[in-house]
């Protein structure tokens, strides 16, 4: 009898513990972010997406500027370092960087704080400025 109570608590005690391991958050930051790159039809995007807002936003010139500007922002840039074994990782895109920094961001101001130095300064202010005229 005791070892069932035991196994039983011990059951319901790992199963509580499991069931507060997963944390939805929905960050404002990488929603506009992916919501940019979706509207100018970046990889990895979603065409359904794109359609919708291709849709939405036929006729509004604001908005092809905003897609305008994000296009010509360089978020794609590669650094290769030598040196390393041929079948380890070595190209380095610096764009993955600032999506977890986007994911991992309260606000635009946390963003900029945790992107600083991963773009030249003309990229990262463009990019905010973008961002910021599509979130309005």
């Amino acid at each position: 009898m005791r070892l069932l109570v035991t196994t039983l608590l011990l059951i319901v005690i790992r199963l509580n513990v499991s069931a507060q391991q997963f944390q939805f958050k929905t960050s404002k930051v990488y929603c506009v972010l992916n919501f940019l790159e979706t509207a100018t039809q970046q990889p990895r995007t979603s065409l359904p997406l794109y359609e919708f807002i291709n849709a939405k936003t036929s006729g509004d010139a604001d908005f092809k500027a905003i897609c305008k500007e994000f296009k010509s922002i360089q978020l794609h840039p590669n650094y290769h370092f030598d040196g390393y074994p041929a079948n380890r990782l070595h190209d380095y895109n610096i764009f993955n960087l600032i999506v977890s920094a986007s994911v991992n961001s309260a606000d635009n101001a946390e963003f900029k704080e945790k992107i600083l130095g991963y773009l030249p300064n003309t990229e990262l202010i463009k990019l905010l400025a973008v961002m910021q005229k599509a979130e309005v």
